[in-house]
């Protein structure tokens, strides 16, 4: 509703083609993206570009990011192509305007090695990150946080490749970075120890997948609060190992709760709600308990026609 008003006051105040109405729609589009209403998000984004085109010409790192910002978008409805597209012109545009050595070419590298491990295509996903890693590890140096995340993007490369070595290394690396910089107490430093503890778990290394996701948990609770959507993850993590031991009682108590923080946070029609009814349909069934096993799965399935 704000950025609505502020965009009717731009358009009538400067006209159409204006950087703070362009900016408008570009609020918009993201307030629609964090709904999970792409459609909507995309038409805002599209008309934001269109206006900083004419305003600030191609060659410009507004228009960079607003190609960036689409092809976000397009890679999360499975629009690969288009993804790829997007991000390549962004990469294109910052190449001729920034130069080779700068922070945001370094993040498009990492943006393509997104969409190309989205696609499965995980050797050319690791050339991009590298290149994004060596160019952060020349401008920023080794200690920090984008560093860190370069790291952790190689990480869950080998992971999805089952190079489970070579992924703890890089998650790791990128652990003992963020200990280092961020301190003890970040969100980036519990996903690390989740990450560590998804591969403990593909490993059979249950024990220790547990201790990681533990950790993982009271980072978030202490940092984020209760009702956070890594929190509800952490619950989710740990039921999932607990499964995989075969205690599904344990199990289906970390899903509950899970599931309950993920209603609250996102509402009832969402994926993330539909999923966690389905994982709990399994263990229901797993046990037995055929009548609720059917109901968790009758709940996801409705979610999902929705």
């Amino acid at each position: 509703l704000q950025h609505q008003k502020s965009l009717e006051i731009n358009i009538r105040v400067l006209g159409c083609d204006h950087q703070q109405v362009a900016g408008s729609h570009n609020n918009i589009g993201h307030v629609y993206h964090e709904q999970g209403n792409n459609d909507k998000a995309l038409l805002q984004l599209l008309k934001s570009l269109e206006i900083e085109i004419r305003v600030f010409g191609c060659d410009s790192v507004h228009v960079a990011k607003s190609y960036n910002n689409l092809g976000i978008i397009y890679g999360e409805q499975g629009d690969y192509e288009n993804a790829l597209l997007q991000e390549q012109k962004s990469l294109e545009i910052q190449l001729r305007v920034l130069g080779s050595e700068h922070p945001d070419v370094a993040a498009s590298y990492s943006n393509i090695g997104i969409v190309y491990r989205a696609q499965g295509k995980y050797d050319e996903a690791l050339l991009q990150y590298q290149q994004s890693l060596e160019i952060k590890l020349r401008v920023l140096g080794s200690e920090h946080p984008d560093v860190a995340a370069s790291y952790s993007n190689i990480g869950i490369v080998y992971r999805a490749q089952g190079k489970y070595d070579e992924a703890l290394h890089q998650y790791q690396q990128s652990l003992e970075i963020q200990l280092r910089v961020l301190g003890s107490e970040h969100p980036d430093v519990a996903a690390s120890y989740s990450n560590i503890g998804i591969v403990y778990r593909a490993q059979g290394k249950y024990d220790e997948a547990l201790l990681q996701h533990q950790k993982s948990l009271e980072i978030n609770i202490r940092v984020l609060g209760c009702d956070h959507q890594q929190v509800a993850g952490s619950h989710n993590n740990i039921g999932h190992v607990y499964h995989e031991q075969g205690n599904n009682d344990k199990a289906l108590l970390q899903l509950l709760k899970s599931l309950e923080i993920e209603i609250r946070v996102f509402g009832c029609d969402s994926v993330h709600v539909a999923k966690s009814y389905n994982n709990l349909g399994i263990i229901y069934g797993e046990q037995g308990d055929y009548e609720n096993a059917l109901l968790q799965e009758q709940k996801s399935l409705e979610i999902q026609l929705r």
